[in-house]
C-alpha cells in the first residue's frame, strides 16, 4: 500500500470496503487478497493487496491486524462491508476491527455459486435455464414486499418438480436466512451499484499480474 492508497482508505473506508480474493494468479498457489473502497463516484479502487499462500480466517486476521497497525491512531469502521458468501473475511474483520452495521454478498459471487450448482444438481438444460431466470427476478426485484411474497411462491413451484427438488433444497439450506445480504431490495439505501461486478477487476488483476510481470520471475 503506497500514500495515496493510505489516505484514500482513510477517506472512504467508513463508507464501503470491498474485499475479495482471487485465485490462480501467480505460481506457487499464492492467493491475492484486495481490499477496495467506493469512492465518491461510487467506483471501486483498490487500496491494499495482500498476497498469501492459504486462505483462512487465521491467515486474514493478520492481514486485518497489519492494516490496523498502518492506520494508527486512526479508526477503520465500515458502514457496509462487501464479500464473497464464505464467513472468512467477515469473521476475521470482526475480531480485529469489530461488527459491521451491513454486510452484503458481492452479486457475482452469488450468481456463479447459482450457476454451479444449477449445472450440478439439474440435469436438463432448458431446467437450468428457466431455472436461473426465476432466480435472477428475485436477485433484482427492487421492492421488498414483492420480493418477500415472491420467494416463497418461487420455491413452491420450482419445487413441484422432481427435478429440481435438488437445487431447492440446496437454496433453501444456504440463500434463504441471509436473503437480505444478496437480494437487491435490501441494498437500496446502502450506496452502492447493484450492478456492479468484480469480474472487470479479476481480469485486470490477472493482466497485470501474469502478462505483465517477467518470464519465470519468483515472488520475494
Amino acid at each position: 500500500m503506497n500514500d495515496g492508497q493510505l489516505e484514500t482508505l482513510k477517506e472512504y473506508g467508513n463508507d464501503c470496503l470491498c474485499i475479495d480474493s482471487t485465485h490462480g494468479l501467480m505460481a506457487y498457489g499464492f492467493q491475492l487478497t484486495t481490499l477496495m473502497i467506493l469512492d465518491d463516484l461510487r467506483q471501486r479502487f483498490p487500496t491494499i493487496f495482500a498476497l498469501s499462500n492459504r486462505y483462512d480466517t487465521s491467515v486474514m486476521k493478520v492481514i486485518f491486524k497489519t492494516i490496523k497497525n498502518i492506520l494508527g491512531e486512526e479508526k477503520l469502521s465500515p458502514r457496509v462491508f462487501l464479500t464473497d458468501m464464505d464467513d472468512t473475511f467477515y469473521n476475521a474483520w470482526c475480531e480485529v476491527m469489530g461488527k459491521v452495521p451491513l454486510r452484503l454478498f458481492c452479486a457475482w459471487h452469488v450468481v456463479r455459486a447459482w450457476k454451479k450448482n444449477l449445472n450440478a444438481k439439474i440435469k436438463s438444460m432448458e431446467k437450468q435455464y428457466s431455472t436461473y431466470k426465476i432466480l435472477r427476478t428475485l436477485l433484482e426485484e427492487s421492492d421488498k414486499n414483492a420480493f418477500e411474497k415472491m420467494l416463497p411462491t418461487c420455491l413452491n413451484g420450482l419445487d413441484t418438480d422432481p427435478d429440481l427438488h435438488d437445487f431447492v433444497s440446496y437454496f433453501k439450506e444456504h440463500y434463504i436466512k441471509n436473503r437480505k445480504s444478496w437480494a437487491y431490495c435490501y441494498r437500496q439505501h446502502a450506496g452502492i451499484n447493484i450492478n456492479m461486478s468484480l469480474e472487470r477487476m479479476h481480469g485486470t488483476l490477472k493482466y497485470i499480474y501474469i502478462f505483465k510481470r517477467p518470464e519465470n520471475a519468483s515472488v520475494g
